[in-house]
């Protein structure tokens, strides 16, 4: 399953980004986060290409820290130049600096500065979501119409084999592709 929404943030602020990422997770949104997702043995710079090339949004998690990361920068300037939706998400009462705020000039941000943060997590939902639906929507109607035309008439439907999405042992989350779970090696059942 490819993920759905890329979250960008700078170290310091890796709080604020997991409670983006357990929000939107929770209602049905999935999300690319590092380094939960980082693939074992390929680099960050490789992995983080291969994944923005599978997201239609960005929540740029919005902060000193963020502004003055040059990997956070270049992060947004990819998602820019892929055609990603960036959303930031401010934390903290800042403006873009620098290239940052070239890259996000037009961007209408969400304030999430606390106490506003639940507000903003909850709010955050609702400017994602139509970005993801016309993605699901297009990929449920090309799937449909692709297998239509290959099924014969009164065919049934080909068993969808689903594959778990967390490790039973430990919880964590599993790439599509694993064999096993990189936090406790557990084999994962094909």
């Amino acid at each position: 399953m490819a993920h759905e929404v890329f979250i960008s943030y700078a170290s310091p602020d890796k709080k604020a980004a997991d409670a983006v990422c357990g929000t939107l997770e929770q209602r049905g949104i999935r999300c690319c986060i590092f380094p939960r997702d980082g693939i074992p043995g390929k680099s960050f710079a490789e992995t983080i290409a291969e994944y923005m090339g599978q997201c239609r949004v960005m929540v740029l998690v919005l902060s000193s820290h963020a502004n003055s990361s040059k990997h956070i920068s270049r992060e947004v300037e990819m998602a820019v130049r892929r055609g990603l939706t960036v959303i930031p998400f401010r934390i903290e009462a800042v403006q873009p600096t620098g290239s940052l705020e070239y890259w996000i000039a037009e961007a209408h941000w969400l304030d999430a500065i606390t106490p506003e943060m639940e507000r903003g997590l909850n709010q955050l939902e609702e400017w994602v979501r139509p970005h993801v639906a016309v993605v699901e929507r297009s990929a449920t109607a090309a799937a449909g119409s692709g297998r239509a035309a290959e099924r014969p008439a009164g065919d049934p439907p080909p068993a969808k084999r689903v594959r778990p999405a967390f490790c039973r042992k430990c919880g964590s989350r599993l790439l599509p592709e694993a064999r096993f779970c990189r936090q406790c090696g557990t084999s994962v059942p094909r």
